[in-house]
């Protein structure tokens, strides 16, 4: 489960930093995304984003997907990949 919840987090945090022609790096460090789910969410939301926020910035400007950023967390340990993206992306 926290495979699929890292890919979706990923994918939402790079679609909405598009969206609204934001810097990735600016909007992960302040965790805006997370104001959109409710206060237990929210925090596991801002927990996340200061324990991964260099990798996934880091995932962003390397041009990689979503289930490869959560790969290379370590989240997805034990899984191939996420699985939320084909092969071809």
């Amino acid at each position: 489960m926290q495979c699929t919840v890292c890919s979706f987090l990923v994918t939402l945090l790079e679609n909405y930093a598009i969206f609204k022609k934001v810097d990735i790096a600016k909007f992960i460090a302040e965790k805006v995304v997370c104001e959109f789910f409710d206060n237990k969410t929210k925090t596991t939301c801002i927990q996340t984003l200061e324990l991964l926020g260099p990798a996934i910035i880091e995932g962003f400007l390397n041009k990689e997907n979503s289930d490869v950023i959560c790969n290379k967390t370590g989240l997805c340990k034990g899984f191939e990949t996420c699985k939320l993206h084909s092969k071809s992306e």
